[in-house]
């Protein structure tokens, strides 16, 4: 039933943060001197609107009928709730999606519906009932963006065949926007959109310019909601809402780019050109196919279908007009999600946004930390009701996309992949250090991970995630927990389970699983669907494989209570009820067969060099070294080589050089020895590293 341009529906799915109503429209800066406008440049605005709602793809013919043949002669559909004070996904206003999907219908030449009469008088009657009725939601979001938003479609969809007291009505409920204000991100660029195209359609030029330019004005990089320096996004302060806030801003802007090309309104390329590098330098990153992960999505990864907006493709062709010098970069983009491109390589880590991505040609490995520059996800409009554990270390492996589109009304959401945990340790405490360092290619992130609850209980665990090559090493330090009810564990995944579970046991004799539960004990690995997990030490593994049922309502209180099950594989470290001081880890490695993973385990491509309280540090047989030092300290590189630093930082040795970074990011001096040598090295703040 979808129809027109993935761009134009995003808006729905992204519902504001609720509570207190926007202000009601007024004429931004209309005071001030705007561009000569001529009739055909209103035109224009409106024609490639109504182009982009007709490029796709048309509503199901039998669809529409049925709401034809079921709209009542009061202009209302039984099945849906007018009343309804949902604030998230408002039933509501399905009678005015429906009402575009009748106008879509016919005025296509294609559509059986076209020129329907009986179709066209169901669609007035709807129409006229919403315009007679104003439906007002308790979510500011609604009213001021989501339902003009769909309204300024079936405005421009009838073009002439909207007259009279019934345009009139529907350009009412368009004048709805709220006031685009600046600093808003992407609630600006949607407030400030629905304004500039309330302008062409009333032939207002002085209000498509002052919107137009408050567009522009909104495309900058900034500390506050929008694109950040390193090219990720913010919305609701410090929280990466990449592909939900995010994902609208860079789609709406790039498209209004397009939009406007060649009229008095165009936006700069200057500005489009921050769009474009926030595309490239972040959003295709942040993806595996079209896929996304929790931690680009914040609160809507508890909508069904979230972590599949990660689709780029119309930005980047709407972008490429623009801006010829970044057309074969973007052309790259368009072939890599097509499938037919050359993957990503490479190791990228966001500061502002304490995210990491370490893309390989058969993988991408995607890691969400938390420090005391970003918060912890938010759970406001009913949404996101049980996901208080995102953002704190948790991991995700994407080969092909599917692993975890269909997890979350069945995630056991204190398992989280990486995360370490126990019932009743609380809530996450940020703390400072937390950051990576990459020569680009590869690289680690440290986190101190702690948690606490009101009852008094805590935990805490520092660690080191070192990706090189196809593997993933992950440090565990002073791992202490206090007061915590239940025993502390480490989700090494929980994800899709395809096909057979291979375990190694200790004297080397492998099992193969399908289903039922595995209490801990030792295992040498665990390989499925493309991976492998191994602990470090003598750790202990536990297993869950197999069927799980959950509701998306569980976890989203506009979800569907329609039970879904799904098949699960939970591999977990257990660390006991109450560890001090423990070291542990993991290893992750990319094993098509357990055949790749006996070869994988069997000549390890790492050493574990040091992992206390004092530093972690993993070395590679190629000579590269990752370590995490939380105050001064030495690690024997090679044998007779030593590196030592006089204070905490990161640092990373490779054929690239040597590399170190402060990841409290506030700067500082540290003493760095190799060897024979010494130097002094100023560590500048924001998480930027230093080449020595």
């Amino acid at each position: 039933m979808r129809y027109g341009l993935r761009v134009l529906l995003l808006a729905v799915a992204v519902t504001g943060c609720g509570g207190v109503a926007m202000a009601q429209p007024v004429n931004p800066g209309a005071a001030a001197a705007a561009p000569v406008a001529q009739e055909a440049d209103f035109a224009v605005v409106v024609e490639r609107q109504r182009e982009l709602l007709m490029r796709g793809e048309a509503p199901d013919v039998d669809v529409v009928r049925g709401y034809v043949a079921s709209l009542g002669e009061n202009g209302k559909w039984a099945d849906i709730n007018y009343a309804d004070p949902t604030p998230a996904t408002w039933s509501t206003s399905g009678h005015l999606q429906r009402v575009r999907m009748i106008a879509r219908s016919v005025v296509d030449p294609k559509s059986p519906l076209y020129n329907d009469a009986k179709a066209e008088a169901a669609m007035g009657r709807a129409l006229d009932d919403w315009s007679a009725n104003k439906y007002k939601n308790p979510n500011w979001w609604h009213n001021d963006i989501g339902v003009p938003r769909i309204m300024v479609e079936v405005i421009v969809l009838l073009g002439d065949r909207l007259k009279g007291e019934r345009r009139e009505g529907a350009l009412g409920i368009l004048h709805q926007y709220g006031k685009a204000k600046a600093g808003g991100g992407t609630n600006t660029i949607w407030m400030a959109t629905l304004a500039m195209l309330y302008g062409a359609l009333t032939r207002d030029g002085a209000l498509v310019a002052a919107n137009s330019r408050m567009i522009s004005d909104e495309i900058h990089v900034t500390k506050g909601d929008g694109i950040q320096d390193d090219n990720s996004f913010h919305q609701h302060s410090s929280r990466l809402q990449q592909f939900h806030y995010g994902g609208a801003f860079i789609n709406e802007t790039a498209r209004l780019g397009w939009q406007l090309r060649g009229t008095p309104w165009a936006i700069p390329m200057n500005k489009l050109q921050i769009v474009a590098d926030c595309v490239l330098g972040g959003s295709q990153w942040m993806v595996r196919g079209t896929t996304t992960v929790p931690g680009t999505l914040d609160r809507s990864v508890s909508r069904p279908g979230a972590m599949n907006g990660g689709d780029l493709r119309e930005t980047a062709r709407f972008l490429r007009e623009a801006l010829p010098a970044s057309a074969p970069a973007l052309d790259a983009l368009v072939a890599r999600q097509d499938g037919t491109g050359k993957p990503l390589d490479g190791y990228r880590w966001y500061p502002r946004s304490d995210f990491a991505v370490y893309q390989r040609p058969a993988f991408g490995f995607f890691l969400k930390t938390l420090s005391d520059r970003t918060l912890t996800t938010e759970s406001i409009n009913g949404e996101n009701q049980r996901g208080h554990l995102l953002n704190s270390g948790d991991h995700y492996l994407l080969r092909d996309g599917e692993e975890y589109t269909q997890m979350p009304p069945v995630w056991d959401w204190e398992a989280l992949p990486g995360v370490t945990y126990g019932r009743g340790a609380g809530e996450p405490v940020r703390q400072g250090f937390v950051g990576s360092v990459s020569d680009g290619q590869s690289g680690a992130t440290t986190m101190d991970s702690r948690f606490a609850s009101k009852a008094g209980a805590a935990l805490g665990v520092k660690k080191l995630w070192a990706s090189h090559g196809d593997v993933t090493v992950c440090l565990m330090a002073d791992l202490t927990a206090t007061g915590v009810e239940a025993p502390i564990h480490t989700a090494l995944d929980q994800c899709l389970m395809r096909g057979a579970v291979t375990v190694c046991k200790p004297n080397g004799e492998l099992q193969r699983l399908e289903r039922g539960e595995v209490a801990a004990g030792p295992m040498k690995w665990v390989q499925h669907s493309g991976f492998a997990y191994a602990p470090l030490g003598d750790t202990p593994v536990a297993l869950k494989l197999g069927a799980v049922t959950g509701a998306w309502s569980g976890i989203n209180k506009s979800g569907s209570k329609q039970s879904v099950t799904v098949p699960v594989f939970l591999p977990t470290l257990e660390h006991g009820t109450a560890p001090q001081g423990a070291a542990s880890g993991f290893v992750i490695g990319a094993a098509a067969t357990p055949g790749e993973a006996q070869k994988l385990f069997a000549a390890p491509s790492w050493k574990v060099l040091r992992n206390d309280a004092t530093c972690q540090a993993v070395r590679f047989n190629d000579g590269t070294v990752m370590a995490a030092f939380y105050g001064a300290g030495s690690i024997e590189t090679e044998a007779g080589k030593q590196l030592a630093v006089d204070g905490p930082c990161l640092v990373m040795t490779s054929a690239a050089g040597v590399r170190l970074v402060d990841p409290t990011q506030k700067g500082s001096q540290v003493n760095l020895t190799m060897g024979a040598v010494s130097k002094s090295v100023t560590l500048p703040p924001g998480g930027i590293a230093v080449s020595v």
